[in-house]
């Protein structure tokens, strides 16, 4: 039987053909670009087990005998407000109170449903973009998010000097057109804290609404008489997730 051998020229083809489909497949996940300037509803999730294991019915808990175990959920859903141009941001509860950050004065506040400051923090370090280092991707592509076509992207965050994954984010987002701004659905994150599984968090955004926030929402009365809050540690309100 003949073998088929094929011609220089088959062979060119047959390459320059995988190659335009690799270079394809390449491009069609591409960092988002994310908007920022927003609105959103954020629903978060926080669950931490240190030590806990599954009781009978199933759910986890810690031993009394444990002193150093813990086991915690947590859920929050609230309405965020993210400003970057004018160094702002804004987190609502449902009963309406809230944290006003406003870098350009260093400070974060709590206030009531009318605005009027409850107590403030000083803050350290500056705001930051929304999003994560595109430089620290580790591998991304098309992903089915709750029955709709999406992309995901993650992204580890390592100490290099000691090669330890402190913590893995994985993105969810849906990209518009060839440069956005993309629409974010979901940031989960697997805390790994010197590689202790320690646990999860995710926020999760609905109602996305990019361009300006209402400028309302930043304002806050009573600034001159308002007092420090007991227990401040230092705030960084930062909507980024370095890699």
């Amino acid at each position: 039987m003949p073998l088929f051998v094929p011609q220089p020229h088959t062979t060119m083809k047959v390459i320059a053909a995988l190659l335009a489909v690799a270079a394809a497949t390449a491009a069609a996940v591409r960092t988002p670009v994310f908007p920022q300037q927003w609105t959103s509803v954020v629903t978060s999730h926080l669950a931490i087990n240190q030590g806990g294991q599954p009781g009978p019915n199933g759910e986890l808990c810690c031993d009394y005998t444990s002193a150093e175990c813990k086991v915690q959920t947590i859920y929050m859903a609230s309405r965020q407000y993210f400003d970057l141009p004018n160094n702002r941001s804004a987190t609502f509860s449902t009963e309406g109170t809230g944290v006003v950050t406003l870098y350009s004065e260093g400070k974060e506040y709590s206030v009531d449903p009318n605005g009027a400051c409850q107590s403030f923090c000083p803050l350290e370090g500056g705001m930051e973009a929304f999003g994560f280092n595109a430089s620290a991707v580790t591998s991304s592509g098309p992903i089915d998010y709750n029955g709709k076509a999406a992309d995901f992207w993650v992204v580890p965050t390592i100490i290099p000097v000691l090669n330890v994954t402190m913590q893995v984010d994985t993105w969810f987002a849906t990209l518009v057109g060839a440069s956005g701004p993309d629409v974010p659905l979901a940031d989960q994150t697997k805390l790994t804290p010197f590689g202790e599984d320690l646990g999860t968090e995710s926020a999760v955004y609905t109602a996305w609404a990019p361009g300006a926030p209402d400028a309302s929402k930043f304002t806050v009365t009573g600034k001159a008489t308002c007092k420090q809050a007991k227990g401040c540690n230092g705030s960084s309100s930062s909507q980024q997730k370095d890699g």
